[in-house]
């Protein structure tokens, strides 16, 4: 230990030509420190909590005679601030009480008490009973880079009588994230105010067309719609941050709304907004939501198998925008509704999209088991919710040498089977290829493709 100090105190006359200091972890070395001629010893208690060396308190010591003197003849003491980089290994004094933010080092401290002088703890509670620290009220906040101590150069002084700087602690700020609709708590955030006062609020994500929460609650299948500052959701919270409301006094270390309390509400739904075609492709999901942002090119792009085939319960809101460039080449014979959607659930919910120069060629085999087409969807169920969606320069292509089961095969410019309500299907156009034999023909009647194979109807709605 001693070499140590001795190590110390060398660095420190170095850097420090007015005064010589030396650090220790522990108390108890003070008789030696008076006989080496420290005899003024600062002792910064951790009140509670705990040094990066596992100690709970660390004394500087200085030689008086080493001080300098004022104009008043006395000697002045400024006090070295933990952090000062003339300490060397700032790590090892580093003070950290878990849960808790330092508001700052006191030189007073009084425990608060009932009316009985029993001591309490921070819930109010009788300390000795709750078995929680002590809960002290702090007086005299020291500032290391103004205040001084006046010492008497002809006082006796010793190191036993240690100047004592307490740690201030309070309760880290919190963040309390509840629902809006239910009250249900969802979580929290601890954040020290010495160093966070905001959070960022969740934001869309330009590249996965995700929802990035950053310190939000995320809700299985549900997505953060808006966030308030009142359980009635008549405060939305605008902007990029959520600056925390909560501040303290530093200089008795007491803090006002330390808790916040957050409102979120949550619509339905796994939600994406989607900004290009991969980010559509990469996100394809049978019970999706998509909030369409921009007009989107799948040129050189391949349709999603997932759509094309499945069995779409989701909700695509296209805002107006367009999606173009996409061609379908179904190829799983297997699947009985193909189109952009090969089924469209009961649940479905898709609207406000123009779809431009969209193809679908059916020429799977020669033999085709029985298949809905429809550039749109294959089938739509009674109850889907298709709205302002239209077709430009869209095309339906047949291979004249496909055979198609007797009655079994539904052909639609729009959809095989259900109805197109209010739809704009005047851009689709349909034709045979391959047809140099003549032995087929068609004719469309409304939605309805209808191929004749020697004037007898093979393919009808």
């Amino acid at each position: 230990m001693k070499k140590i100090i001795k190590g110390m105190i060398l660095s420190f006359a170095v850097l420090t030509v007015a005064l010589t200091l030396f650090s220790c972890a522990a108390v108890g070395q003070y008789d030696e420190y008076d006989s080496e001629g420290y005899n003024i010893s600062v002792k910064y208690d951790a009140n509670g909590g705990m040094f990066t060396t596992n100690v709970e308190v660390i004394v500087d010591s200085y030689k008086l005679a080493d001080l300098p003197t004022n104009e008043n003849g006395k000697k002045e003491l400024m006090l070295l601030d933990l952090n000062d980089e003339r300490r060397g290994q700032s790590n090892a004094y580093t003070v950290n009480n878990a849960g808790y933010f330092l508001a700052g080092w006191y030189r007073e401290r009084t425990p608060i008490c009932n009316d009985n002088g029993e001591a309490l703890d921070a819930d109010g509670q009788v300390a000795a009973v709750s078995g929680q620290p002590v809960a002290y009220e702090y007086a005299g906040r020291w500032d290391f880079q103004n205040d001084v101590i006046e010492l008497d150069p002809n006082a006796d002084y010793t190191s036993n009588e240690p100047i004592t700087l307490y740690a201030a602690w309070l309760p880290k700020f919190k963040y309390e994230f509840y629902r809006l609709d239910n009250g249900e708590k969802l979580g929290e955030y601890e954040i020290d105010p010495n160093y966070v006062t905001q959070i960022a609020l969740p934001s869309w994500s330009d590249e996965t067309g995700e929802l990035e929460m950053e310190k939000f609650p995320s809700v299985r299948g549900m997505t953060l719609d808006r966030i308030y500052l009142d359980a009635e959701g008549t405060q939305p919270v605008e902007g990029d941050f959520l600056v925390h409301s909560g501040d303290y006094h530093s200089e008795n270390a007491t803090a006002n709304n330390p808790v916040m309390k957050v409102y979120i509400d949550y619509m339905e739904g796994e939600w994406f907004r989607i900004y290009t075609a991969d980010q559509f492709i990469a996100n394809a999901k049978y019970n999706g939501y998509y909030e369409i942002a921009a007009d989107l090119d799948f040129e050189g792009k391949i349709w999603p198998s997932a759509f094309m085939y499945g069995n779409f319960a989701g909700t695509i809101k296209g805002n107006g925008h367009t999606m173009k460039n996409i061609s379908l080449s179904p190829k799983d014979s297997s699947k009985r509704n193909i189109g952009l959607f090969g089924t469209l659930g009961e649940q479905a919910n898709i609207s406000d999209i123009c779809f431009e120069n969209v193809s679908m060629a059916i020429a799977v085999s020669t033999r085709l088991p029985e298949i809905n087409y429809g550039l749109f969807a294959g089938n739509i169920q009674a109850n889907a919710q298709i709205e302002k969606i239209s077709f430009v320069a869209s095309t339906i292509t047949i291979d004249a040498e496909v055979i198609f089961p007797a009655n079994g095969t539904a052909i639609g410019l729009f959809c095989g089977v259900g109805s197109v309500g209010d739809a704009d299907f005047s851009g689709i156009t349909c034709a045979l290829v391959n047809n140099d034999g003549g032995t087929k023909s068609l004719e469309i009647d409304g939605n309805s493709v209808i191929v004749t194979t020697n004037n007898e109807p093979t393919v009808s709605e």
